[in-house]
C-alpha cells in the first residue's frame, strides 16, 4: 500500500439483528464496503437516509466493528493494532459532525472547548494557538470566552471545524457538515474547508445526500446504495 493512502477498507460487512414478532432478522447493512482514499485528495460518500453511510463512519471511528473485512488507518489494521498505536492513529483524524451545535457542550466556553483535544491527547498547547485556530476559520480571540448559545449555526460550524483542525489532522471526515445550515451559509462553509485542505494538505472523507454539492467539492464520489458502495463519476450519478 502506498505510503500516502489515510484510509483503506476492504470489504467491510455488517449485519444487525432486528427483534420481530416471531423471529430475530437479520439486516445486512454493509455488503463488503470498499475505498481508498490518499493524503490530500477528497472523497464523497453519498447516499440517502439508511443507506448504510453513518455505519460506515461509525466503524472507521472505532465507535463499532464490523463482522469482517479489514480497516486500515495510516497503513495499520484497525484490529490488528495494538490499543496504544491505535489511538496515535485516531488523534490523526478529525471529525466534523452534522448538527453545529449538539456538536458542542453548551456548559463550556469556546476556550475549553478548543483547548479539549489536546488535553485528551496530552499534548501542549498555549492560548496562541487557540488563537491561532479561531482567526483560520474567520473568528476573533475575543471569541475564546464566549459559549456556543451566542454564536449563529454558521459560526458554531467554524468552531467545530477550529477543533477538528487544531491538531492538525491528516485526515478529516466530514458527516453532513452543511445541511443543518442556511443555503447563504453552506457555500461559505465548503468554500472554507477547501482553503484549509489547500493549506494542510489533509484528506478529506465528506458524508452528504447533496449530490450537486459532491461534485463541486469532491475528486471522488462513492455512492453508497443499500450496504454497496460503487465508485462513479459525477456524470454516472
Amino acid at each position: 500500500m502506498a505510503c500516502n493512502t489515510v484510509l483503506e477498507l476492504r470489504e467491510i460487512k455488517k449485519t444487525y439483528l432486528k427483534d420481530s414478532l416471531l423471529h430475530k432478522q437479520k439486516i445486512e447493512v454493509l455488503k463488503g464496503a470498499n475505498l481508498t482514499l490518499q493524503q490530500g485528495r477528497t472523497l464523497a460518500l453519498i447516499g440517502p437516509s439508511g443507506c448504510g453511510k453513518t455505519t460506515l463512519l461509525k466503524i472507521i471511528l472505532g465507535l463499532e466493528k464490523q463482522d469482517s473485512g479489514v480497516i486500515k488507518l495510516f497503513g495499520k489494521d484497525t484490529l490488528q493494532t495494538p490499543k496504544k498505536e491505535l489511538r496515535k492513529a485516531m488523534s490523526k483524524i478529525g471529525v466534523i459532525f452534522q448538527d453545529p451545535y449538539s456538536a458542542l457542550d453548551p456548559r463550556q466556553t469556546i476556550e475549553q472547548i478548543l483547548s479539549e483535544p489536546f488535553i485528551i491527547n496530552k499534548r501542549p498547547y498555549t492560548k496562541q494557538t487557540l488563537i491561532h485556530a479561531l482567526k483560520e476559520v474567520s473568528l476573533s480571540e475575543f471569541d475564546l470566552k464566549k459559549y456556543p448559545h451566542q454564536f449563529s449555526g454558521g459560526q458554531r460550524q467554524r468552531i467545530n471545524i477550529a477543533r477538528a483542525l487544531i491538531l492538525k489532522p491528516e485526515l478529516i471526515i466530514a458527516d453532513e457538515p452543511t445541511s443543518a445550515l442556511d443555503v447563504s451559509v453552506q457555500a461559505q462553509i465548503v468554500n472554507l474547508l477547501t482553503r484549509m485542505q489547500k493549506k494542510y494538505n489533509f484528506a478529506l472523507l465528506f458524508i452528504s445526500h447533496n449530490l450537486a454539492l459532491c461534485k463541486y467539492l469532491c475528486q471522488n464520489i462513492v455512492s453508497v446504495k443499500q450496504g454497496i458502495l460503487t465508485e462513479k463519476s459525477g456524470d454516472e450519478l
